[in-house]
């Protein structure tokens, strides 16, 4: 388990909001940019927080045994 994945989770939907706030603000989409980044902002958090706090298993290789075959 990370210890990082809440602050992984909120510091991706932050810069996601300001980045979609950017865009709103240069090319005047208001509230557009923002609520589109937000959404993808929340959704790439969503996938970051499972996949740190489900790692993939080891993987250690058997040893074959050529007798057992």
């Amino acid at each position: 388990m990370s210890a990082n994945a809440g602050y992984n989770f909120l510091g991706t939907v932050i810069a996601s909001g300001i980045i979609g706030y950017g865009i709103d603000y240069v090319f005047k989409t208001a509230p557009w940019g923002l609520l589109s980044f937000m959404v993808i902002g929340l959704v790439y958090a969503t996938f970051l927080a499972q996949k740190a706090m489900n790692p993939p298993p080891e993987s250690t290789p058997e040893k074959s045994d050529p007798e057992k075959d």
